[in-house]
C-alpha cells in the first residue's frame, strides 16, 4: 500500500509535465515544417499585416494548404508511436 502513495504523485507530475510540453514540441514541429515548406524563417512580427501588400507571396497559400498536412501527419505519428510502446511492454 505504501508503494500506492509513491506511483500517484509520480504518474501527477508526468502528466503535468506532459501537458507542459507538448505545446511547446507542437510549435517547435510548426516552425520546423514553416521553414522547410516555404524556405523562409517564420514571421515573428506580431504588427505585420496579414492583408498587406508585403505578404502576398505565393508560398504563403502553399504554406496553408501543406502545413496542416504535416502538422497532422507528425501528430497521427506520435500517437501511434505511443500506442505501439504501450503494447510492445
Amino acid at each position: 500500500m505504501k508503494g500506492l502513495f509513491l506511483i500517484e504523485p509520480l504518474v501527477a507530475l508526468y502528466s503535468f509535465a506532459s501537458f507542459l510540453v507538448l505545446p511547446l514540441v507542437q510549435q517547435y514541429v510548426y516552425r520546423r515544417l514553416w521553414q522547410e515548406l516555404t524556405n523562409t524563417t517564420y514571421p515573428v512580427s506580431a504588427n505585420a499585416s496579414r492583408c498587406g501588400p508585403s505578404n502576398t507571396s505565393s508560398h504563403h497559400e502553399v504554406s496553408a494548404v501543406e502545413l496542416p498536412r504535416g502538422l497532422d501527419l507528425f501528430d497521427l505519428v506520435s500517437v501511434v508511436t505511443l500506442e505501439l510502446d504501450k503494447f510492445s511492454q
